[in-house]
């Protein structure tokens, strides 16, 4: 649409009229239109292994290296749709749009939502499941564009808290009486299941269980038996949070 009509088809009076194209744009707009046509982003680096874990307060990207930085991305894939650009232009943008989500996770789910991306909403809820929902403004919940997008996050978060609870209760430091201490498995399981049944109790949307559990690991370290159950019980918990 930005191609100007041929000379040869214009009036002989008015070849010496500079032809203009009037856009209804601010010049902040316009500035960034041009740029994204001569100057388009490339996409972000992907890592060379990608992370294999969500740590709480620790959010990690498949994309490494510089990106759009999320308050520009909006704006633009606007002007990618209005005006019809390039295909390549578009799927680089969202490459962006996704390595954001896990700075901005709430802001690329709203937008994401709003425009139908259910990819990219599905990647930016994996980044909200910390901190609590309860803790984000009136402001911030105002951004999603209508009460089913709040609601399935907050099915994510009831179905990630029971999960986790039904995964720590299962798992026993002596599943089925295997590696047993015969001096301190009365003490040890006492020990283990009123620190699981108080954790049970705390369990949010992102906590880690493994690491919750295996700070019993000090009360253990007398017992070379008792201390090995303990270490393999927090390692299966690690294997069914991120298997």
């Amino acid at each position: 649409m930005f191609l100007c009509c041929d000379t040869q088809a214009c009036d002989v009076a008015n070849r010496d009229v500079p032809e203009v194209l009037e856009l209804d744009e601010s010049a902040a707009t316009l500035r960034m239109l041009i740029e994204l046509l001569h100057l388009p982003p490339p996409p972000p680096s992907l890592r060379l292994s990608a992370p294999q874990t969500r740590r709480t307060g620790q959010p990690t990207s498949p994309y490494c290296g510089s990106h759009v930085p999320y308050p520009l991305l909006p704006d633009m894939l606007r002007l990618v749709d209005k005006y019809d650009l390039s295909e390549p232009l578009r799927r680089s943008l969202h490459s962006h749009l996704r390595a954001n989500a896990c700075i901005h996770p709430m802001s690329v789910y709203a937008f994401a939502t709003t425009h139908g991306l259910d990819d990219f909403a599905a990647e930016a809820s994996a980044y909200l499941l910390h901190p609590p929902l309860s803790t984000y403004t009136k402001n911030q919940i105002a951004t999603l564009p209508a009460a089913t997008a709040y609601h399935a996050l907050v099915r994510l978060h009831s179905y990630r808290v029971n999960r986790l609870k039904e995964i720590l209760l299962s798992e026993d430091i002596f599943p089925f009486g295997y590696g047993a201490c015969p001096t301190h498995q009365g003490d040890t399981t006492r020990i283990w299941n009123e620190r699981r049944l108080l954790l049970a109790t705390q369990i949010e949307a992102a906590t880690d269980l493994a690491e919750e559990m295996r700070v019993l690991l000090q009360q253990f370290m007398s017992c070379k038996t008792c201390e090995k159950a303990c270490r393999a019980a927090v390692a299966m918990l690690e294997v069914w949070l991120f298997s």
